[in-house]
């Protein structure tokens, strides 16, 4: 099984690569596209790792977060930034409004702010008009990056919507009598 191939790269390995390992006796019994969404995680399952609490937009926990973004940065350095990542966690100290504001001008999906402290009530003001979850925990930035950072790219597949897309993709792509003929021996 071939896993996590980038779109674009899928019809080469298919047309090209798949009969290659075959034609050297390499059986191939699937070849799965890299997937965004089954490498996403929710925003319920962000707060439980790192034991945080909701702010605002605790309607939006089942929200998919697909990329992970440290405001760290100036602020001229982050809009440029933010404004090319999608579907975006951005994990960033209470203390930096300035960065917490940018962040929900773009694409932003939850917001998690290190430092145990309530943010201030322009941000989350803001959070509620676009929508945007506001996690705070009580960890520093580089812990609470080191604890998501354990989650990003596997396959948790105990919410609904990835279990299907799973399932459809397993459907679609894996030789299942190729599988289950190899099981049996």
């Amino acid at each position: 099984v071939i896993n996590k191939v980038p779109v674009e790269e899928y019809p080469y390995i298919k047309e090209k690569v798949v009969p290659y390992l075959e034609g050297k006796g390499i059986e191939v019994l699937g070849v799965f596209k890299k997937d965004k969404l089954l490498e996403a995680v929710t925003v319920r399952t962000l707060l439980e790792v790192v034991n945080g609490g909701i702010v605002c937009c605790e309607d939006k926990l089942d929200e998919f977060v697909e990329n992970i973004t440290i405001g760290a940065m100036d602020p001229e350095n982050a809009m440029r930034y933010f404004l090319r990542i999608p579907n975006k966690l951005v994990i960033t100290g209470v203390n930096r409004t300035d960065i917490q504001i940018l962040a929900l001008e773009t694409s932003t999906k939850c917001l998690l702010l290190t430092g145990g402290l309530y943010p201030s009530e322009m941000v989350v003001n803001i959070a509620k008009t676009k929508g945007v979850p506001v996690v705070v925990t009580s960890l520093d930035t580089f812990s609470a990056v080191e604890k998501i950072q354990a989650l990003v790219g596997k396959a948790i597949l105990k919410e609904k919507g990835k279990a299907l897309r799973a399932k459809e993709m397993v459907a679609k792509e894996l030789n299942l009598e190729k599988f289950l003929n190899l099981v049996r021996g």
